[in-house]
């Protein structure tokens, strides 16, 4: 997962709305994986819905940071 759109939000002061669609569908990928605590209204995935997103966790901070991507092979 590329997490571009991740390191965008880090920069971002939070709390944040979302609307655009394909943004929405990156914050779903993202809070599914833990990386973000984002609600979404209405809650089940439809035409005009948008999200608060909240706060990244722990986690989405480490995947910022380097700690969720894979080592290069041969080093630790």
């Amino acid at each position: 997962m590329s997490y571009r759109y991740l390191e965008t939000l880090a920069r971002k002061r939070l709390p944040i709305f979302v609307a655009r669609p394909s943004k929405v569908r990156a914050l779903r990928r993202l809070a599914a994986t833990g990386h973000v605590e984002v609600s979404f209204y209405p809650p089940e995935p439809c035409a005009g819905q948008f999200g608060e997103v909240r706060s990244l966790t722990p986690a989405g901070w480490s995947a910022i940071r380097g700690s969720d991507s894979p080592t290069p092979q041969g080093q630790p």
